[in-house]
């Protein structure tokens, strides 16, 4: 009886070890967003994917091969990345693939013919808007509460399109909403734009 006793002893604390060592599986890496999202062929662009379990990333993957890119570093929450673009590169989107030792995940780079940069701070206000020259593109980014301010010419008769796309990071941005004045006049909303993408 004795021996029986020991013996399902011993048993249970094998058991309760080899259990005890179960780990969990690795949460895979989510990407919420990446900024700016494109470039111009023939150009190196420095990329930021904000995201979540984005710790131990170590490469990026192109289905494209006229554009490469590489990890500088990675957080967590974070990974600074350097583009390069072909100078041949096709127009459009590309599918890029974030490499990590836990898992991959999927974005999409966009390259694009108009040549881009980052908006300049300060913009928040008229005084301090941003003059353009057409055709531009502009990449920035909007906290809560924050107004970005741009200044153009336009002539009777001119028609310009402007195509707003936002994504939201952490819930911060949902919603774009243009409003376009003439200066030295009241305010007044000549065009208003909805674009969102969750």
């Amino acid at each position: 009886m004795i021996t029986v006793r020991r013996l399902a002893t011993c048993l249970l604390v094998i058991v309760g070890s080899a259990v005890g060592e179960v780990m969990a599986p690795p949460i895979w890496p989510q990407i919420q967003g990446l900024f700016p999202r494109g470039g111009q062929p023939g150009t190196e662009v420095a990329m930021k994917i904000k995201g979540r379990n984005l710790q131990g990333a170590k490469g990026l993957l192109f289905k494209n091969r006229k554009l490469s890119g590489r990890v500088l570093s990675a957080t967590p929450y974070e990974v600074k990345t350097l583009v390069t673009i072909a100078g041949d590169a096709e127009p459009g989107r590309h599918d890029v693939r974030l490499i990590a030792g836990h898992g991959t995940a999927i974005g999409y780079f966009d390259v694009g013919t108009c040549a881009e940069r980052l908006e300049k701070e300060p913009n928040n206000d008229v005084s301090h808007a941003e003059v353009l020259a057409f055709p531009a593109l502009v990449n920035g980014l909007l906290t809560a509460g924050d107004y970005d301010y741009y200044r153009f010419e336009a002539r009777a008769g001119q028609v310009l399109t402007f195509d707003l796309y936002s994504v939201s990071l952490n819930h911060i941005l949902t919603d774009l909403f243009p409003v376009i004045r003439r200066q030295s006049t009241p305010l007044r909303q000549f065009i208003a734009g909805r674009n969102s993408t969750p």
